[in-house]
């Protein structure tokens, strides 16, 4: 099985450099032993803040270095009625997630964000009103993604440097646009659909299937269903032994810089092919 992936990765890697298609690495490369330990907690906002915005005092950090594995759990479409509640189960469980809040939502819940914040969440971008990046154009991307940086930065007084694009779509167009903005575009792994299935069992049930070191996994924070799945996702995760981070504590503990106008689906070691309509990342290199 694992000759296969490496044929296929080759196969793969041939076919794109035939069709001019860019390849590009993310590695990941943990420090270990005595190097965490001797390794500087950088100021993450530093590294991953938004550069055009005033300087933000930087986050609480966890009073170890997070160490593999690692999961971020991200939140999309708030914040909600359900924001607290997820944000309390994860204090108590000692973690950490991205909420890519919507723009439009941000100001009437600005105490909610507040406390997310506060409790050491990250906070980011998920436009102005949920619209795609693909059908919308350079100007409306812009539009919508400079009033929700702006709405941010009025409430925690900086604006965050990632972007989760409405629908995961997003094309070379789109992350042209976001290069020149000076937003990475932050993806997913881990898809269980809480939006379309509303079963708190069926959520659990997919996340353990598919979770390992890594991964990104997308979900809704404003749906009860997700909260009320994340009562054992959270916990059992830790149980399982990942630390629970955001999404640019894994990538900054990995040592992988975020790049404005690339996408990223995961914090391990893959290959990322860039298309013109989008970015397809296929083939995990196994090492186990």
């Amino acid at each position: 099985m694992r000759f296969l992936r490496i044929v296929t990765c080759a196969v793969l890697c041939i076919a794109v450099m035939l069709i001019g298609v860019t390849v590009s690495f993310v590695w990941r490369d943990f420090p270990q032993g005595d190097a965490i330990a001797s390794s500087p907690q950088l100021d993450l906002c530093r590294d991953f803040l938004n550069p055009l915005g005033p300087t933000p005092p930087a986050l609480p950090l966890p009073d170890s270095p997070p160490r593999p594995p690692m999961v971020a759990l991200t939140f999309d479409d708030g914040p909600g009625r359900y924001t607290n509640r997820i944000v309390d189960l994860l204090y108590q469980n000692n973690g950490r997630a991205t909420f890519f809040v919507t723009g439009n939502r941000v100001r009437r819940n600005r105490n909610t964000i507040l406390r997310t914040h506060a409790h050491g969440n990250e906070i980011a971008n998920h436009s102005w009103s949920h619209v795609s990046f693909r059908r919308a154009s350079n100007a409306e991307i812009r539009r919508q993604v400079n009033l929700t940086s702006e709405a941010i930065a009025e409430v925690i007084g900086y604006s965050p440097a990632i972007v989760r694009p409405p629908f995961g779509a997003l094309d070379a167009r789109g992350r042209a646009v976001l290069e020149d903005l000076g937003y990475a575009a932050i993806m997913w792994s881990i898809d269980p659909e809480d939006w379309r299935f509303r079963d708190p069992d069926r959520i659990y049930r997919y996340i353990m299937r598919n979770v390992r070191d890594g991964s990104i996994i997308v979900l809704h924070d404003i749906h009860g269903t997700t909260a009320q799945a994340m009562t054992r996702v959270i916990p059992r995760l830790v149980e399982m032994g990942f630390d629970l981070v955001t999404v640019s504590e894994m990538f900054h503990y990995s040592n992988v810089r975020l790049e404005p106008g690339r996408s990223y689906f995961r914090g391990t070691r893959t290959i990322a092919l860039s298309l013109d309509s989008a970015m397809i990342m296929y083939v995990k290199y196994s090492q186990e």
